[in-house]
């Protein structure tokens, strides 16, 4: 019989959401609030180019909220990808949620798979 492992689970502080899940799903101390505020810093730059009337960020703010944005970008860095629930395509991960790889859900409603 094989050693059970723990499970890694960090506990609510703040609203950090993000970091909360992100670290929860790798199992592991992963991303930090700094981290994922370089993430958001540079998504914010990126769109400033594309829109310069943008005066605050979509993708933080002061009380440890990130976006889906932020996640779906951290989670690249481990070759993962985040697929709206609500997109065309996700039928299988729908009916058989058991072969899918982790999900996360926020608050709002909006569920994504990997």
């Amino acid at each position: 019989m094989s050693p059970t492992l723990p499970i890694y689970h960090e506990h609510q502080s703040s609203r950090l959401c993000a970091q909360h899940a992100l670290n929860t799903l790798l199992q592991g101390d992963y991303f930090s609030a700094i981290d994922l505020a370089e993430i958001a810093k540079t998504l914010d730059e990126g769109e400033k180019e594309i829109d310069d009337k943008i005066t605050q960020s979509q993708n933080m703010d002061d009380s440890g909220f990130f976006s889906s944005q932020v996640i779906m970008k951290a989670l690249e860095v481990f070759n993962l990808s985040v697929i709206p629930i609500g997109k065309p395509g996700v039928e299988d991960a729908k009916r058989k949620p058991e072969d899918e790889v982790a999900f996360i859900a926020n608050h709002q409603g909006i569920q994504s798979t990997f």
